[in-house]
């Protein structure tokens, strides 16, 4: 497969590389566990902002099947990378931060789709395309107008995997109410040097840095439970 090859696939949402199979001690496999065992007694759908590669989409659908609540995996997501920063997303300084950089994200939704089926859990644990149609639900825009075609009742598990500080506090003032008690609020870029927007969002939203919140031992990401004192 030559450099050139495998490029001209990727623009049309392909790619022939081999993807990931996860290890049962993968930190994102860890992380993801600890989030849906939190959600295990908890009705309600997962929310995520901000697909990326899929992988989160994946391991969260993966190891929600089964459980004792049936749960759909809805999937927000522009699919043009990031947009531009705006006065929230800088830092108050005039020291310049390290450019982010939207690596390794779907560009489609058939992008999203295919990369999701090709993910492995060892030994061979996968999302089949039967499970892919009937649990996830994938939705271009990361605005009020598109997440208004939620059709989901409580959320269980919000996931906001976002850089800019406009999409965190929209997804937040839409979805965050939504939530059920004993649900889940996941922001991974919470704190990140290069996701200031993000932060921002949040600690705005929250009226200051969110009672609660903690990190996660096994990876970025900051959670907090909501109602829990």
């Amino acid at each position: 497969m030559t450099p050139l090859l495998n490029r001209a696939l990727f623009q049309l949402g392909l790619e022939l590389k081999r993807l990931p199979t996860f290890d049962t001690d993968d930190a994102s496999l860890l992380y993801y566990r600890g989030l849906v065992e939190l959600i295990a007694d908890v009705p309600g759908d997962i929310v995520e902002c901000g697909v990326g590669n899929g992988k989160s989409l994946f391991l969260l659908g993966l190891l929600t099947e089964g459980g004792k609540h049936t749960r759909r995996v809805w999937g927000f997501d522009s699919f043009e990378g990031l947009p531009p920063a705006q006065p929230e997303d800088e830092k108050a300084s005039k020291q310049p931060i390290r450019k982010v950089r939207a690596k390794k994200t779907t560009r489609s939704e058939a992008h999203l789709r295919w990369m999701i089926l090709r993910y492995r859990l060892r030994p061979r644990r996968r999302i089949s395309r039967r499970q892919l149609q009937q649990r996830f639900v994938f939705v271009k825009g990361l605005s009020p107008a598109t997440f208004s075609t939620y059709a989901g009742g409580p959320i269980a598990l919000l996931h906001l995997n976002l850089h800019r500080y406009q999409a965190h506090r929209e997804c937040l003032e839409y979805f965050e109410p939504k939530v059920a008690d004993g649900g889940v609020v996941v922001c991974d870029r919470y704190r990140g040097f290069k996701s200031i927007g993000a932060t921002r969002a949040v600690d705005d939203y929250y009226g200051g840095p969110p009672p609660g919140f903690r990190k996660s031992e096994h990876a970025r990401g900051w959670f907090l439970v909501k109602g829990a004192s």
